[in-house]
C-alpha cells in the first residue's frame, strides 16, 4: 500500500517555488443530435492553446468528423499537422489497440505530439461517456449488483479487460465473476 506522507512529501518540494511550466488539457463530451456525440478538447499551455473537435457516430462508433485549431502554437509550420486528421475520418473507436492505430495512420513526421494528446484525452472522455450509455438498457439490473460484481461485469468487456488495476484478469475473483454473470443472466431474463 502507498504511504500517503509520500506524496505529501513530494507536493512539499513545490511549496515557496515559482512555477516554471503549467498545462491544462480539458475534454468536454456532448449530444448535439441522438445519433451524435461531440468531443471538444483544448490544450492550454505556456506556448500552446490549441482546441480539437471530433465528431463521433453514436451508432456506429466511427469518427464522422475531426478538426483543430491552434491559436498558439511554437511555430507556423505547426498548423500543417491538422491536414493529417483526415487520415483517421472513417475510423472505429471503440476496440482494444486505437490509439496505437491512429499513431500508425497518422505518422510522427507528419502529426503533432500535442494533436495526439488531444485524440487521446477525447477519446477517453468518450469511452466514459460511451460505456455507460451502452448499458443503459441494463442499468436498473445492474444497479441491483454489488460493486464488486460490477466491478468483475466491465473486466470482461473486450474494451476494458486488463487496462488498469481495477480491470486485471490477475485481480479477479472466480466466484465473484460467476455469481455477477449468472445474477445479470437472471436479471436480464425478467
Amino acid at each position: 500500500m502507498r504511504v500517503q506522507s509520500s506524496f505529501d512529501s513530494l507536493i512539499d518540494l513545490a511549496r515557496h517555488h515559482k512555477q516554471t511550466f503549467g498545462r491544462q488539457v480539458n475534454a468536454e463530451i456532448y449530444r448535439p443530435t441522438e445519433n451524435q456525440i461531440l468531443a471538444v478538447v483544448r490544450m492550454h499551455d505556456d506556448y500552446h492553446d490549441m482546441r480539437l473537435a471530433m465528431l463521433i457516430g453514436a451508432k456506429s462508433l466511427t469518427i464522422e468528423g475531426i478538426d483543430a485549431r491552434m491559436d498558439r502554437i511554437p511555430y507556423p509550420i505547426c498548423e500543417q499537422a491538422i491536414a493529417s486528421l483526415e487520415s483517421i475520418k472513417g475510423l472505429y473507436i471503440f476496440k482494444r489497440g486505437i490509439l496505437k492505430e491512429i499513431k500508425t495512420l497518422i505518422p510522427r513526421a507528419y502529426g503533432c505530439t500535442h494533436l495526439g494528446e488531444l485524440i487521446e484525452a477525447g477519446l477517453r472522455s468518450l469511452f466514459a461517456e460511451i460505456e455507460p450509455s451502452m448499458l443503459q438498457e441494463y442499468k436498473e439490473q445492474i444497479s441491483s449488483l454489488s460493486l464488486e460484481e460490477k466491478r468483475h461485469l466491465f473486466m470482461r468487456h473486450e474494451t476494458l479487460q486488463n487496462t488498469c488495476v481495477a480491470f486485471s484478469t490477475d485481480n479477479q475473483d472466480p466466484n465473484i465473476a460467476s455469481s455477477a454473470g449468472k445474477a445479470l443472466e437472471v436479471l436480464l431474463k425478467k
